[in-house]
C-alpha cells in the first residue's frame, strides 16, 4: 500500500487557520509538533479517540501522521479527517522531520486532556534536553517527545539514544502529572490552577535518571519490593506446608489401617 493523504477541503482549513491565528497568533514552525500515531496494533475507534483528544487540546500548532496497516479497516477515519490538511494517513513511519520544532511518537489509544500537549511543550523547553519519555498505564511501550534538531540525521539514529542518555539529555516524566491516560481508563486528577493573567501553572516533575537522589529513591523502592516479595514467598511456603499436613491428616482418617 502506498503512502496516501486523504483530500482536504482547503477553503475550510484556511478559514479555520485564519480564525485561530487571530486568537493565538501565527503558528511558528519552531514550536510545531509533528505527532506520529502508530495505529498498526489498534482499531479505528482508538485511533479516532486519540486524534479527537489532540484536536481538543489548547495547543493547536501540530501536524498528525496516522500510521495504519490496513486501509480498509480505517476507511471511516479517512473520511473523518479529510477536511483537515494537518492530518495525513500513511502505511509506514515517517523518516524525515523538519529541522525545527518537536516530534511526538505515540500509540493509538493514548488520550490527552485539554492541557496535556501544552504541558509537554513547557516541560521539554524548560530544560536543555533532547527527549522526554512518558510511561502511560495500560499502553504498551512509552511515549517519546523529541527536539527535531536531534532527528535531522536519520543515519545517526542507531547511536542517538545511547549518546543522549550518556550526556544526560533524556528525561522521564509522569503521565499522571500531564493528564495523559489510556483509552477506556479514567483521566487522572490534575492539579491545575489559574495564576496571574489567566496563565496555567502546572506542577511537573522531570526525573533526572543519572542523579544520585533518583537512583537512591528507586534503589530503596526496589529493596522494599524485594522484602515484600520474600515475605510473600515465606507465607506461601508456610501455607503450602499447612495444606500438605491437613491433606495427610485427612487421608489417614479416610484410608483404613490394614
Amino acid at each position: 500500500m502506498a503512502s496516501k493523504t486523504f483530500p482536504a477541503d482547503q477553503k475550510l482549513n484556511e478559514s479555520w487557520q485564519a480564525a485561530t491565528d487571530s486568537i493565538l497568533g501565527p503558528w511558528s514552525t519552531a514550536m510545531q509538533i509533528c505527532i506520529t500515531i502508530d495505529c498498526t496494533k489498534s482499531d479505528e475507534r482508538q485511533a479516532k479517540a486519540t486524534i479527537e483528544s489532540i484536536m481538543a487540546s489548547t495547543y493547536q500548532n501540530f501536524s498528525i501522521v496516522a500510521v495504519i496497516s490496513n486501509e480498509d479497516s480505517f476507511s471511516e477515519l479517512g473520511k473523518w479527517v479529510s477536511s483537515d490538511s494537518r492530518v495525513t494517513i500513511m502505511d509506514k513511519l515517517p523518516t524525515k522531520y523538519p529541522a525545527e520544532g518537536f516530534a511526538l511518537l505515540i500509540n493509538a489509544g493514548i488520550i490527552f486532556t485539554r492541557y496535556s500537549i501544552e504541558a509537554l511543550v513547557n516541560a521539554i523547553i524548560s530544560k536543555p534536553i533532547a527527549t522526554l519519555r512518558i510511561i502511560v498505564e495500560g499502553s504498551g511501550g512509552s511515549m517519546e517527545m523529541w527536539r527535531n534538531s536531534f532527528l535531522s540525521k536519520p543515519k545517526e539514529w542507531s547511536s542517538l539514544e545511547r549518546r543522549i542518555r550518556s550526556q544526560g539529555l533524556e528525561k522521564w516524566i509522569s503521565s499522571k502529572e500531564l493528564g495523559i491516560h489510556s483509552f477506556g481508563l479514567p483521566a487522572p486528577r490534575l492539579f491545575i490552577r489559574r495564576g496571574v493573567a489567566d496563565q496555567h501553572i502546572m506542577d511537573i516533575v522531570i526525573h533526572e535518571t543519572r542523579s544520585e537522589a533518583f537512583q537512591d529513591k528507586h534503589s530503596t523502592e526496589l529493596r522494599k519490593l524485594e522484602l515484600k516479595n520474600n515475605e510473600l514467598r515465606r507465607l506461601l511456603k508456610h501455607e503450602h506446608s499447612n495444606i500438605m499436613r491437613r491433606f495427610i491428616t485427612r487421608a489417614r482418617r479416610i484410608i483404613p489401617k490394614k
